[in-house]
């Protein structure tokens, strides 16, 4: 599993962008919003973008789309919606679930993913 890292997200993101020699007008242009946008949240004077654009971040700098997500604080935020959700009306074994869920090895949780089915 790859670590996240502990930099800022604007900071992650502008150091990925330089790693791979896209300017930041570039980088811009492909993910749709402008350069200033994208320069305030590289300098971090504002929050991480949407979800979309964080997803649209991941796959144009090559980087794991959970790394972005826990960076911009969205992971852990997403996650507990989604097991919320899912165990709306079983709020007793919430606890149990994500006791068990920070047990698995990362290929268990991928696994995990791939035998739910998608409704």
């Amino acid at each position: 599993m790859t670590p996240i890292p502990s930099e800022p997200f604007g900071d992650y993101v502008r150091n990925k962008r330089m790693e791979k020699g896209v300017t930041l007008r570039k980088l811009a242009d492909m993910l749709g919003v402008s350069a200033t946008f994208l320069s305030k949240v590289e300098r971090n004077e504002l929050t991480p973008p949407s979800l979309e654009n964080i997803q649209k971040l991941a796959k144009l700098l090559d980087v794991p789309e959970n790394i972005l997500l826990s960076l911009a604080g969205k992971i852990e935020n997403e996650m507990k919606e989604a097991v919320l959700d899912l165990l709306h009306d079983k709020p007793n074994l919430t606890p149990a679930f994500f006791r068990k869920a920070r047990q698995l090895s990362h290929d268990q949780l991928e696994q995990m993913i791939k035998d739910i089915p998608d409704v």
